[in-house]
Protein backbone atom coordinates (compact mmCIF):
# COMPACT_ATOMS: atom_id res chain seq x y z
CA UNK A 1 0.00 0.00 0.00
CA UNK A 2 2.95 2.36 0.49
CA UNK A 3 3.44 2.54 -3.27
CA UNK A 4 -0.04 4.00 -3.84
CA UNK A 5 0.37 6.71 -1.20
CA UNK A 6 2.99 8.43 -3.34
CA UNK A 7 0.70 8.80 -6.38
CA UNK A 8 -1.28 12.05 -6.11
CA UNK A 9 -4.17 10.94 -8.32
CA UNK A 10 -5.23 7.95 -6.20
CA UNK A 11 -7.42 9.94 -3.73
CA UNK A 12 -9.32 11.46 -6.65
CA UNK A 13 -9.83 8.06 -8.24
CA UNK A 14 -11.07 6.54 -4.98
CA UNK A 15 -13.48 9.38 -4.25
CA UNK A 16 -14.78 9.41 -7.85
CA UNK A 17 -15.28 5.65 -7.66
CA UNK A 18 -17.17 5.98 -4.36
CA UNK A 19 -19.51 8.61 -5.80
CA UNK A 20 -20.16 6.66 -9.00
CA UNK A 21 -20.78 3.33 -7.27
CA UNK A 22 -22.92 5.05 -4.62
CA UNK A 23 -25.22 6.47 -7.26
CA UNK A 24 -25.35 3.09 -9.03
CA UNK A 25 -26.43 1.43 -5.77
CA UNK A 26 -29.13 4.05 -5.22
CA UNK A 27 -30.47 3.65 -8.77
CA UNK A 28 -30.42 -0.16 -8.47
CA UNK A 29 -32.29 -0.03 -5.15
CA UNK A 30 -34.95 2.22 -6.67
CA UNK A 31 -35.39 0.03 -9.77
CA UNK A 32 -35.44 -3.25 -7.83
CA UNK A 33 -37.89 -2.10 -5.16
CA UNK A 34 -40.76 -4.00 -6.81
CA UNK A 35 -38.76 -7.23 -7.17
CA UNK A 36 -37.93 -7.76 -3.54
CA UNK A 37 -38.32 -5.99 -0.25
CA UNK A 38 -35.75 -4.60 2.16
CA UNK A 39 -33.54 -3.02 -0.47
CA UNK A 40 -33.06 -0.09 1.86
CA UNK A 41 -29.70 -1.67 2.74
CA UNK A 42 -28.49 -1.22 -0.81
CA UNK A 43 -29.79 2.34 -0.85
CA UNK A 44 -28.12 3.07 2.48
CA UNK A 45 -24.87 1.64 1.15
CA UNK A 46 -25.11 3.90 -1.88
CA UNK A 47 -25.85 6.97 0.18
CA UNK A 48 -22.92 6.26 2.50
CA UNK A 49 -20.56 5.81 -0.46
CA UNK A 50 -21.72 9.03 -2.11
CA UNK A 51 -21.58 10.99 1.14
CA UNK A 52 -18.06 9.72 1.73
CA UNK A 53 -16.81 10.50 -1.77
CA UNK A 54 -18.17 14.02 -2.27
CA UNK A 55 -16.19 15.76 0.50
CA UNK A 56 -13.02 13.87 -0.36
CA UNK A 57 -13.25 14.91 -4.00
CA UNK A 58 -13.37 18.54 -2.99
CA UNK A 59 -10.83 18.38 -0.16
CA UNK A 60 -7.58 18.50 -2.20
CA UNK A 61 -5.89 16.19 0.27
CA UNK A 62 -2.31 15.16 -0.08
CA UNK A 63 -2.13 11.37 -0.49
CA UNK A 64 -0.33 11.03 2.85
CA UNK A 65 -3.23 12.80 4.57
CA UNK A 66 -5.88 10.59 3.01
CA UNK A 67 -8.05 8.89 5.67
CA UNK A 68 -7.23 5.29 4.80
CA UNK A 69 -8.85 3.94 7.96
CA UNK A 70 -12.13 5.65 7.09
CA UNK A 71 -11.97 4.17 3.61
CA UNK A 72 -11.47 0.71 5.07
CA UNK A 73 -14.38 1.16 7.47
CA UNK A 74 -16.59 2.39 4.64
CA UNK A 75 -15.65 -0.60 2.48
CA UNK A 76 -16.45 -2.95 5.38
CA UNK A 77 -19.86 -1.39 6.07
CA UNK A 78 -20.77 -1.23 2.39
CA UNK A 79 -19.69 -4.84 1.86
CA UNK A 80 -21.74 -6.11 4.79
CA UNK A 81 -24.80 -4.22 3.53
CA UNK A 82 -24.40 -5.69 0.04
CA UNK A 83 -23.97 -9.22 1.41
CA UNK A 84 -27.20 -8.76 3.38
CA UNK A 85 -28.96 -7.57 0.21
CA UNK A 86 -27.64 -10.55 -1.73
CA UNK A 87 -28.91 -12.98 0.91
CA UNK A 88 -32.34 -11.33 0.94
CA UNK A 89 -32.60 -11.34 -2.85
CA UNK A 90 -31.58 -15.00 -2.98
CA UNK A 91 -34.26 -16.00 -0.46
CA UNK A 92 -36.90 -13.72 -1.97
Amino acid sequence: MAIFRDIPIIPYLVSSWAIFIGFIHIIAAIQLRWETRNLWLMGASGVSLALFGIPLLRANLHPNDYPWSQLGFLALVSGIALIAVALRVRDR
